[in-house]
């Protein structure tokens, strides 16, 4: 959609562009603006009488957001140009599902990959831990992604050193995909001695920030982008951290997104792991292998491979053949399966046709917390399908 003025045809990416750069413009605060207003070109196409009428509103950001200048829209779209990087939003099809129902989701993110990766095709896994890794730290951190890239995961760290390095790595040497999440913009490597690995992640997988291109590693940029990362994954692996690790923020935050929290046990004695042994005796679940993690979603990932290797093969002929073979084997028993009574509750309420999280708010009555909660799973045991703007439907 475009919209012409007396100067240049604006267009919805430059709306969305346009807001994001915002000076003070935070992910929280856009949230709450496309609640009120549902799209950033509303907002774009409000004068400052409207704007100045919005209770809501401060003498701020009423004049942040009269000023409609594009230069800095400008600025970004070349810089993007100039280093191949892709521009995500929120209302995109390619805009990773989980990430829409985390608070306060990046509503812009830019990309950088060789290849043409669709996030939702796959199951993602985070892993976490500590910057300055023991031997085993990065022994285990290279084991477990080995062994998830080669189940067809998709590894997801934030390529800091030590623990994330070395998750990306071993995803690399399986031959799978992994994505680095970064605390600064997507043409700039951090740390500088990644550079090399940055460009091997860029060539087969994926890079991905909420900050533009030329925004540089600010200290609060991290704690920021952890909830990138757990917000991206089905769960989240914190394999080696002492008790004051960044990786503990994400593991928090995999916790308040009702995300799976998984940790790799170690040496009680050691402080390099007093961390991820406090999150054993409280929250995660204690992991040897990734079969513990594929084990938790009672979810067969070896299908998953199948189908990957059927479609290199034979093409997508035979990817179809195999869903529509797969579709007759489903009755109302095998749905139920393994379910809980509330699960089934939701499952009653679904069908082929969208329903949205309100809907189901509505008619089930659970709360909406918990609704969140059962609906992650449901999705993790393969029985529902999450599309576009929080609706669902049945995975048949």
């Amino acid at each position: 959609m475009r919209q012409k003025d007396s100067k240049c045809i604006v267009t919805d990416l430059d709306c969305w562009l346009w807001l994001s750069l915002k000076k003070g413009m935070n992910a929280s605060k856009i949230d709450r603006l496309i609640k009120l207003f549902k799209t950033p070109r509303n907002i774009y196409n409000m004068s400052k009488d409207e704007l100045s009428q919005v209770k809501a509103f401060d003498k701020r950001t009423v004049l942040a957001l009269s000023d409609k200048n594009l230069q800095r829209v400008t600025d970004v779209k070349g810089k993007c140009k100039a280093y191949d990087i892709n521009i995500l939003t929120y209302d995109s099809p390619y805009y990773p599902d989980n990430l829409r129902r985390i608070d306060a989701p990046p509503y812009v993110l830019y990309t950088r990959s060789a290849k043409k990766i669709n996030l939702n095709e796959y199951v993602r896994i985070a892993m976490v831990g500590n910057r300055k890794a023991t031997e085993y730290g990065t022994a285990m951190a290279k084991k477990f992604a080995y062994e998830l890239a080669s189940n067809d995961v998709v590894v997801v760290s934030g390529m800091a050193d030590g623990i994330d390095g070395a998750s990306h790595r071993g995803a690399i040497d399986a031959g799978g995909i992994t994505v680095a999440v970064l605390g600064c913009g997507p043409d700039r490597p951090y740390p500088y001695f990644h550079k090399e690995l940055m460009q091997k992640i860029i060539e087969t997988g994926m890079v991905i920030s909420e900050y533009p291109p030329g925004d540089g590693p600010e200290r609060w940029h991290f704690p920021e982008r952890n909830r990138i990362i757990s917000g991206l994954s089905l769960g989240t692996l914190v394999v080696e951290a002492p008790k004051r690790s960044g990786s503990l923020i994400t593991a928090n935050y995999a916790i308040d997104q009702g995300r799976g929290l998984f940790a790799v046990p170690a040496d009680i004695t050691k402080v390099s792991s007093e961390g991820t042994n406090n999150l054993l005796k409280e929250y995660a679940i204690a992991v040897t292998s990734a079969r513990d993690i594929f084990n938790y979603y009672s979810f067969d990932y070896s299908d998953i491979a199948n189908i990957k290797k059927l479609r290199k093969e034979k093409g997508m002929a035979v990817e179809t053949e195999y869903k529509e073979a797969e579709k007759k084997k489903i009755s109302k028993e095998e749905m139920y399966k393994d379910l809980t009574e509330d699960e089934k509750h939701i499952i009653n309420k679904l069908s082929d046709t969208p329903v949205s999280f309100d809907e189901i708010l509505s008619s089930t009555g659970i709360a909406a917390d918990k609704l969140t909660s059962l609906i992650t799973m449901l999705e993790i045991k393969g029985k529902i399908k999450t599309h576009p703007g929080k609706n669902f439907t049945l995975n048949t």
